[in-house]
């Protein structure tokens, strides 16, 4: 079962925070979103550029951001969509080894890491399904945050 689209909790302190810093006529939270959706856009094309290359170093990385990023807006299914992009690819990083003190060792882990880029690992179609299913978090949750967000006159 899919968690709800937002978190009203969430929204709730975010409404308090903008009631005592907002000067009048001030939109706070219209800005917060507006940053929001700016930068989840921008973060969502690196991270779809780093499934494409199998890059779950990358991955990782944006998906982390994206999760803090989204639970602070209180978009729930985003941030459960962000933990399954960024679970999905610390599995993989688990099994390429930490140290590639040995030749051989350095040898398996350039392979594995080169089947990772090139999207020939079993995960690599993980990835790529999991950045899709947060992109859709993403196109579900902006209308309900803006929603949720809309000036209250």
């Amino acid at each position: 079962m899919d968690p709800p689209i937002l978190d009203p909790l969430a929204l709730s302190r975010l409404r308090a925070l903008s009631d005592a810093v907002a000067r009048p006529g001030e939109d706070v939270l219209g800005r917060l979103l507006q940053i929001f959706i700016e930068d989840s856009r921008a973060r969502l094309t690196v991270l779809q550029a780093a499934a494409a290359k199998g890059d779950v170093v990358e991955g990782a990385r944006m998906a982390h951001n994206m999760k803090g990023a989204a639970a602070n807006m209180g978009a729930l299914r985003v941030v459960a969509a962000a933990v399954a992009v960024e679970a999905c690819c610390r599995s993989q990083l688990d099994a390429v080894p930490r140290s590639a003190s040995r030749v051989g060792e350095f040898t398996d882990t350039a392979s594995r890491v080169g089947e990772l880029s090139t999207g020939s690992s079993p995960g690599g179609d993980e990835f790529a399904a999991q950045v899709t299913t947060l992109a859709e978090a993403l196109e579900e949750s902006w209308p309900e945050l803006r929603r949720s967000f809309a000036r209250r006159e």
